[in-house]
């Protein structure tokens, strides 16, 4: 009998874990918040005054803080899709030549489609990962000028379709639960392109 109970707790067992390593594979939607650093490159040559401005550079870069929201769904084979929206923070640069000043601001948003491959390392809870992303990126860029005692205010937006790229790596800390740090590429248009660096949480209903 007793032989019996031991053979039935090891069958228990081993069915337990076989459910535990389907589970992981299971596809289910998800959705996954992030929060970091962009660092923005962002061209103003077109609204600089020849020769007028010469601290102001035809293209600066400025960081700042970059929330990003997706929803996405895991077919269980190490691949995903995802939808985000991510937020940008306004970066601002100006001058002054002696009456003269020149301010000029730019916003960024994006919406976009991600395809990610996370790769397994022999059941590891940690996951590398690596993927593209095609973005419908907003962006406007502003400046107010103030010449021979006349202000003028300038402004320009543009809706372009963009490339990204993405690396970094995923720790499951639970079955539908996982951590979440990587770099981004994205090229937003000519104006503007964005280096982002970003932590997260995602959770997966299965």
């Amino acid at each position: 009998m007793k032989h019996y109970l031991h053979v039935a707790a090891l069958a228990a067992s081993g069915l337990l874990m076989t459910a535990a390593a389907s589970a992981e594979g299971t596809p289910g939607f998800y959705v996954q918040g992030d929060i970091g650093l962009a660092n923005l490159n962002t061209n103003t040559g077109k609204f600089k005054a020849k020769d007028t401005f010469k601290s102001l550079k035809n293209s600066y870069r400025k960081s700042g803080f970059m929330p990003r929201l997706s929803a996405g769904y895991d077919f269980g084979n190490n691949l995903r899709v995802a939808g985000d929206y991510t937020h940008y923070k306004n970066t601002e640069d100006s001058a002054k030549n002696g009456g003269n000043s020149l301010h000029v601001k730019s916003q960024a948003r994006s919406l976009g489609v991600s395809a990610i491959y996370d790769f397994p390392i022999g059941g590891a809870p940690v996951k590398p990962y690596a993927g593209a992303r095609v973005g419908l990126n907003k962006t406007r860029l502003q400046a107010r000028t103030q010449m021979d005692g006349n202000r003028h205010t300038t402004s320009e937006s543009k809706t372009k379709v963009g490339m990204g790229v993405m690396v970094g790596a995923s720790y499951d800390i639970a079955p539908n639960i996982a951590a979440d740090a990587g770099y981004r590429y994205n090229h937003m248009g000519s104006e503007v392109k964005a280096h982002e660096v970003t932590a997260g949480v995602r959770y997966t209903f299965r």
